[in-house]
């Protein structure tokens, strides 16, 4: 049996795989199985910040059918294609603005590449190209939450291109009160954009706030270095 689970190892691994034996309740494998590790609400709240044309709401939808989720998206293009998306899951609510630490008004970059636009100047290293530059709102979090008479966010997730600081700042009141309960992140270990939040500036940020990592998800490497990948962070009061 040993030598067969060998060949087999060995198969896998030819073509760039690795196999190990699955462990219930193991952390650290599936982002979505360690948010419902943590979570213990039958009917998440989600806020999408960053949701270009809802591939994360809709893979969400699938992790929690009963979720509610808000989705940001800032560029009038990409917000049609996200409201088309989503349409039928009346749970989904979009919006076309993005988030960051204050409101008002933004200069949006939008690239050839939708799901690489951001607030940010790309640098050298990021694909596609600017091919637009267009006025957008922006809010914060704790304003939004306010208005709309939400009281807590089970699952913060911001995918913004670089804004991701920007966009926990807004939500800083909810965070101090803890009322967000898990942080999903993308995250970058090279400039990809100018003058972007790094991961430490990330963890120095959320640490006072009482937020623990719980994994980094698998990298994306590029140039033979670390590239980007996700990070989960969880709401653990410190004693």
């Amino acid at each position: 049996m040993r030598n067969f689970k060998n060949f087999v190892k060995a198969i896998f691994n030819r073509y760039g795989l690795d196999v190990s034996r699955y462990q219930p309740g193991r952390l650290g494998i599936s982002p979505y199985a360690d948010m419902k590790h943590f979570l213990h609400v039958d009917a998440p709240i989600v806020i999408d910040a960053g949701a270009n044309q809802g591939q994360m709401a809709l893979r969400l939808k699938q992790e929690f059918p009963k979720c509610m989720i808000h989705s940001f998206e800032p560029s009038p293009t990409t917000f049609e294609m996200l409201k088309q998306n989503v349409s039928c899951h009346p749970s989904i609510y979009v919006w076309n603005a993005g988030l960051g630490a204050s409101s008002g008004k933004q200069m949006f970059l939008e690239n050839t590449h939708s799901d690489m636009s951001s607030f940010l100047t790309p640098s050298a290293s990021t694909w596609g190209k600017v091919h637009k530059h267009t006025e957008v709102d922006v809010r914060t979090l704790d304003e939004f939450c306010a208005e709309q008479g939400i009281d807590r966010i089970d699952i913060l997730k911001s995918d913004t291109q670089g804004y991701d600081l920007e966009v926990l700042k807004g939500a800083n009141k909810m965070m101090y009160e803890g009322r967000v309960n898990l942080v999903y992140v993308e995250v970058t270990f090279y400039e990809m954009y100018k003058g972007a939040p790094t991961f430490g500036d990330l963890c120095r940020y959320l640490d006072p706030l009482s937020f623990r990592l719980v994994a980094l998800y698998p990298i994306i490497y590029k140039d033979k270095m670390a590239g980007w990948t996700d990070a989960l962070f969880a709401y653990i009061p410190k004693s």
